[in-house]
């Protein structure tokens, strides 16, 4: 299954409104860009985000993962127009700030609380994608008062790479500028996974994952390798 289906059928299951849900028009992707806004965090981050969906409606706020922006949502985000949809392009991606450090899901995580405080948001549903589902782990962990409730597509709480993987060991022999046609850029890429994704989509998602900077790639892999979001499990598994 794609990850598309996946994330709809999920999100559609945790967050199936009381009657006909609505349906927003289907997003076009040369226009995703200069739907998002910049806001600035308290620690002088910078940040995007897009908002879609009913203003007025539940706040859901979706996380994306490793490379990705808050452009992987766009398939999805039609789906779920009854709610107030705030979709964040994270540190080190899309039009956020790369600083040189850090990328620990912790770090991502107050970013996500810092912007929930500068939308004027208390508590809102969280659901996060590969990465991005690991980061929601933590803010339920770290933050539990903030989190109604969380949608985890692709996530576990384990070490996810470890020194050695092919993962690892790729992103750590990457040098900049990126190959779009190098054999890793082409097996990473989600136009070259086994179910057809759709051609616009996925050139600009291509466009986006070049655009990461390389130090951002390789915090992330050390992270994801070193420090276990799995530290939080009992936590967060009592809780939710």
């Amino acid at each position: 299954m794609t990850y598309f289906k996946l994330a709809l059928a999920l999100l559609c299951f945790a967050f199936a409104s009381t009657g006909a849900a609505a349906q927003g028009a289907p997003i076009d992707q040369s226009s995703w860009t200069s739907l998002k806004k910049e806001v600035r965090l308290p620690s002088g981050l910078k940040l995007a985000y897009v908002e879609l969906g009913n203003p007025r409606g539940e706040p859901l706020l979706l996380l994306h993962g490793f490379t990705d922006t808050s452009r992987s949502w766009s398939l999805v985000a039609p789906y779920l127009a009854d709610y107030r949809l705030i979709i964040p392009d994270q540190r080190g991606h899309g039009a956020a700030d790369a600083p040189r450090c850090c990328f620990s899901s912790s770090v991502y995580a107050d970013d996500a609380r810092q912007l929930l405080d500068v939308l004027g948001l208390d508590r809102v549903a969280v659901a996060g994608h590969s990465m991005g589902s690991m980061i929601a782990i933590t803010m339920a962990a770290e933050y539990p008062e903030r989190i109604s409730r969380i949608v985890l597509v692709g996530s576990t709480a384990l070490s996810p790479i470890k020194h050695g993987d092919w993962l690892y060991e790729q992103v750590m022999q990457l040098k900049a500028p990126f190959d779009p046609n190098s054999a890793f850029m082409r097996e990473w890429h989600p136009a070259n996974q086994p179910t057809p994704v759709d051609a616009k989509f996925a050139a600009a998602v291509m466009d986006d994952l070049l655009a990461v900077p390389i130090h951002v790639w390789r915090g992330v892999m050390r992270e994801l390798a070193y420090v276990p979001v799995g530290r939080h499990a009992a936590t967060y598994g009592h809780r939710y």
